[in-house]
């Protein structure tokens, strides 16, 4: 569908619609970000904190 309007509209206006759409694809994104960082965070330092067997 985008690609058939895009060839009809204006530049400016598929831009736009481009960074709407991008904008839109990202919001989920940031949200699962900013969810999960604590336990990410937490993950890392759990990790981290073990002795790791050296590969020889």
């Amino acid at each position: 569908m985008m690609r058939q309007n895009g060839s009809l509209l204006a530049l400016e206006v598929v831009w736009d619609l481009g960074d709407v759409a991008l904008s839109l694809m990202s919001f989920p994104n940031l949200l699962a970000l900013l969810i999960l960082a604590a336990k990410v965070a937490s993950w890392q330092r759990n990790y981290f904190s073990r002795e790791h067997r050296k590969f020889k």
